[in-house]
């Protein structure tokens, strides 16, 4: 018989005072998400200092408009000080950093790619039923070699990192540590709630703006359950931005980019043109969402999310 006098890591875990810090997937979810929401303190901090360095005191959200390297800089800077932070939760958790939703060895594969011709496809098909509705136009396209394929270049880098921050810090980390503390969908509700809140604050935004966005959370979690990773979220993400910015020149949440190919301009009701917020303030864009949905669920036929070797937390983590 064992000796009554050895605690085994089981007997640690289910005693009260443990209980309170360890659970079946090691620390607990809560404990983790605060620890990696100090980190994201930090982070935003030294995003706002470097930006405010290099560009001066003037608010860079309002310039981002005329200059697609204020949105580089940006979210380029806070996709790396995000990084940094998930790598840091993944040694204190011993877990690779890929369970998080951006695998290496997927990083922009095919998977990316579809979801960009979703993403670019899913905007195009919303616009051209806009404009059979008869509250959208897409107007003249102003094409100057040089100056497009610039602005295209740019403003698709600056999207690409607005996808890849957003995805990542939305449904990455987040998404795993809520899915081992409450499971998939009450974490997919929360983070979409944080999703929407995230978006409050956008200059133009409206009501049904807003409902989108929530919207826009679970489609984008359906295709992170479905795919396994965050790269075709991504690059739906970043396609959808780039086509409604910079193709297409329409307001994304009252936001118009310098450099646009045409010149798209709604009119009509506003809950069926987006008015100033753009079309993603349209009823057109949540009746589109919803068959996003439908066709990932379709084309996608298992659920590969998230990875089950790495849940179970052994005994012994770092914290």
């Amino acid at each position: 018989m064992p000796d009554a006098d050895i605690v085994t890591p089981a007997a640690q875990i289910l005693s009260p005072r443990n209980r309170a810090f360890w659970g079946p997937h090691g620390l607990r979810a809560g404990w983790r998400l605060l620890l990696f929401i100090l980190i994201l303190i930090a982070r935003r901090f030294g995003v706002v200092f470097t930006v405010r360095l290099i560009f001066g005191s003037h608010d860079v959200e309002k310039s981002i408009g005329e200059n697609p390297m204020y949105l580089l800089l940006s979210e380029g800077l806070a996709f790396a000080l995000l990084l940094v932070a998930t790598f840091i939760m993944s040694r204190m958790e011993r877990r690779p950093l890929g369970v998080y939703g951006l695998g290496l060895k997927e990083a922009l594969g095919k998977r990316f790619w579809e979801g960009t011709l979703w993403g670019f496809s899913a905007m195009s098909l919303m616009l051209v039923v806009m404009r059979l509705s008869g509250v959208f136009w897409f107007g003249p396209a102003h094409f100057d070699l040089r100056s497009t394929l610039t602005f295209s270049a740019l403003w698709g880098l600056g999207f690409f990192f607005v996808g890849i921050l957003e995805e990542y810090f939305f449904r990455g980390y987040l998404q795993y540590t809520l899915y081992s503390g409450v499971g998939f969908w009450p974490a997919t509700l929360i983070t979409s709630l944080l999703f929407f809140a995230g978006h409050a604050g956008n200059p133009g935004e409206t009501a049904v703006g807003l409902f989108n966005v929530f919207v826009a959370g679970f489609a984008l979690a359906i295709m992170l359950w479905r795919t396994g990773n965050l790269w075709f979220a991504v690059g739906f993400h970043a396609a959808w931005d780039w086509a409604q910015s910079f193709f297409y020149g329409v307001p994304d949440s009252g936001l118009v980019t310098k450099g646009h190919f045409f010149e798209g301009k709604s009119h009509g009701l506003v809950w069926l043109s987006g008015g100033a917020t753009g079309p993603e303030g349209s009823i057109f864009s949540t009746l589109v969402l919803i068959l996003v949905m439908v066709l990932v669920l379709w084309r996608f036929k298992k659920s590969t999310y998230p990875d089950a070797r790495w849940l179970p937390q052994q005994t012994g983590a770092l914290i």
